[in-house]
């Protein structure tokens, strides 16, 4: 997946200046507010390919976000200038819902029995795209993938300036993924629902599974920047707040729910920007989120150490 994806990255960096500013491209800056990114989207019937780039720093660095036949994928360029490939790639594809009986520790495994499953790979996606001004100043974007049958939802939500997606705050660095399972048809009794996704980085990439407090997160780290996919340990089905479990491969990520008719998670995917913060951060009140994309390289590359040693003390 990663390979066919890198042929299209490749085609598009080369015109990267004519995708800013080209026919079908809407532009998600303010004109009278300081805000932190630019955002562009393209959207297509079953696919979309967002850019996110700093505004006006002297560093302009930018991240892309692209989706197309259920697989997600992010890469960030140091230098938004330049003409070639980027610093690093992660690709998410989502794979299955799977229904399974627990073995009693919560999450998918070996050791659980399959009840049914449905293949997300054989799903085609419809597009939705708006964008819409925020409070304090700059755009919020959102784009919505519905997969045919309308089981698994996807929303995902990029700001140009720091803010809050629903209850979630994040920063122009970071895109919310709201995940939406509806209406899966169980065939079992005292089943669980799991969610299967194949992870893919780039070559020279490192990939490190971390605890946090309330969530957990996947960290990606090349050289002296990276990202991350961070997830809380909570979601909510039929309306009542549950625990969220995940089980991790070296290649796959599955998060694990409770049954019900209606599940609603909000994972975030996010970029840790040498670009630095403008004004609006500490006006919205999250600059103290230690996941927002930090300022200079020293923050960076102290990630990167920090992401190595929680790989080593964890068997995951």
């Amino acid at each position: 997946m990663l390979s066919r994806n890198r042929v299209l990255i490749g085609s598009l960096s080369i015109m990267t200046m004519l995708f800013l500013i080209g026919p079908g491209f809407s532009r998600a800056a303010s004109d009278d507010f300081e805000v932190d990114r630019e955002v562009s989207v393209s959207d297509g019937q079953d696919s979309f390919h967002a850019v996110s780039s700093s505004a006006g720093y002297k560093v302009n660095d930018r991240f892309d976000l692209m989706f197309s036949d259920g697989s997600l994928t992010l890469w960030y360029a140091q230098n938004a200038t330049a003409l070639s490939s980027p610093s690093w790639e992660f690709e998410l594809q989502f794979e299955r819902l799977v229904e399974f009986q627990d073995d009693g520790n919560g999450r998918f495994d070996a050791g659980d029995i399959i009840a049914s499953s449905m293949d997300l790979t054989e799903r085609s996606y419809s597009m939705t795209y708006s964008t819409v001004s925020l409070p304090m100043g700059g755009n919020e974007t959102t784009i919505t993938a519905v997969c045919d049958g309308g089981v698994l939802t996807l929303v995902f939500v990029i700001t140009t300036s720091a803010a809050y997606a629903d209850t979630v705050p994040i920063s122009p660095g970071e895109v919310k993924l709201g995940i939406m399972i509806h209406g899966y048809e169980f065939v079992g009794e005292n089943t669980k629902l799991g969610l299967e996704m194949s992870i893919n980085v780039d070559p020279g990439s490192a990939l490190a599974y971390e605890e946090l407090d309330d969530s957990a997160q996947l960290n990606i780290t090349k050289s002296t920047m990276g990202g991350f996919f961070r997830w809380t340990d909570t979601a909510l089905v039929d309306g009542v707040v549950a625990p969220v479990n995940a089980s991790l491969t070296a290649d796959t990520l599955t998060l694990s729910y409770p049954r019900g008719e209606s599940i609603v998670h909000d994972p975030v995917l996010g970029v840790r920007s040498v670009a630095p913060l403008s004004g609006p951060v500490a006006k919205v009140g999250i600059a103290g989120n230690v996941l927002m994309y930090f300022v200079g390289v020293a923050f960076a590359t102290a990630a990167v150490l920090a992401a190595v040693a929680t790989r080593r003390s964890k068997n995951h």
